[in-house]
């Protein structure tokens, strides 16, 4: 494999710590926590993990594809 460009490098770890919120966000919404929510409060939080999941998803795509003529 040919060495990362500094925008692959960037998009790497920009994956990583995206996945660790996303963890840590879908962790405290199993919780006890968020019960103080209003159901409006609690249906854009699990958007928001929603979204972040399949933004990380985005991103695992576009790094399975360094390495290919860009």
């Amino acid at each position: 494999m040919t060495e990362l460009l500094p925008y692959q490098r960037r998009v790497i770890e920009e994956r990583g710590r995206l996945v660790s919120s996303t963890q840590l966000l879908r962790t405290w919404l199993d919780s006890r926590e968020p019960q103080h929510l209003t159901v409006d409060q609690r249906l854009l939080m699990e958007l928001q993990h929603q979204t972040m999941a399949l933004y990380a998803e985005i991103l695992a795509r576009r790094i399975a594809l360094f390495g290919e003529s860009e």
